[in-house]
C-alpha cells in the first residue's frame, strides 16, 4: 500500500515536471537513436494509459464515497420536500393569501413603473427634453485640400463653362408657360 502511495506520487511529480519542461537525470537514458526514440514513445503512450487509467479509478471511489454519504440526505430532503408541498398547497387555497399576493404583486409592479417614470422625467428635465448619449462622440472629418485638375485653368473650359451659365440664365428667364393656350373643357355630364 505504501509502494502505490509512493508510486502514485512519484509519478504525479513526473508528470508534473514533464508538464512544466523540466526533466530530470533519471529520465535522460543514454541509448542509441533509435532504440530511444521507440523506448520514449513506449514509456509515454503507457504513462498516459496509466494516468487515464488511474484517474478512472479515482473518480469511480469519489463517486461511491459521495453516494453512500448523500443518499440518506436525499431521502430525508425528499421527505420533508413532500411535507412542505402539502403546507403550501393547503394554504394556498385560503383565498386571504391569494388576494395578499396578488395586491403585493401590483403595488410591486406599479412602484416599478413609478420608479422608470420618475426617473424617465428627470434625465429629460436636466436636458431640456433632449437626452443626450454621452458614449459616442461625432468627430468632424478633416478638410483635405485637393488638387484641382490641369482643365481648370484651361482658358477653352473656362469659355465652355460661362457659354453653359448664359444659356442657363436665359433659359430660367424664358416663361415656357403660355396662359393663352388651354386645353378645352370637356363635358362630364354623359347620358346613354
Amino acid at each position: 500500500m505504501a509502494d502505490k502511495k509512493l508510486n502514485i506520487i512519484e509519478g504525479g511529480k513526473k508528470w508534473f515536471r514533464s508538464l512544466v519542461g523540466k526533466t530530470t537525470f533519471e529520465d535522460i537514458n543514454i541509448l542509441p537513436e533509435a532504440d530511444t526514440s521507440q523506448e520514449l514513445q513506449e514509456q509515454q503512450e503507457d504513462s498516459v494509459a496509466n494516468d487515464i487509467r488511474m484517474f478512472k479509478d479515482f473518480a469511480k471511489r469519489n463517486i461511491e464515497k459521495t453516494k453512500t454519504i448523500l443518499t440518506p440526505f436525499a431521502k430525508k430532503g425528499a421527505s420533508s420536500a413532500t411535507d412542505v408541498t402539502k403546507v403550501v398547497s393547503s394554504s394556498v387555497d385560503n383565498k386571504f393569501i391569494k388576494a395578499l399576493v396578488r395586491s403585493f404583486l401590483i403595488i410591486f409592479f406599479v412602484i416599478v413603473l413609478i420608479f422608470i417614470a420618475t426617473y424617465l422625467f428627470k434625465t429629460l428635465k436636466k436636458e431640456n427634453g433632449i437626452v443626450h448619449n454621452n458614449g459616442v462622440s461625432v468627430t468632424p472629418v478633416p478638410f483635405e485640400p485637393y488638387k484641382p485638375s490641369i482643365y481648370a485653368q484651361d482658358a477653352e473650359v473656362l469659355k465652355l463653362e460661362e457659354d453653359v451659365n448664359i444659356l442657363e440664365r436665359e433659359l430660367a428667364e424664358v416663361k415656357i408657360k403660355e396662359d393663352g393656350i388651354n386645353p378645352p373643357k370637356l363635358d362630364y355630364d354623359i347620358s346613354f
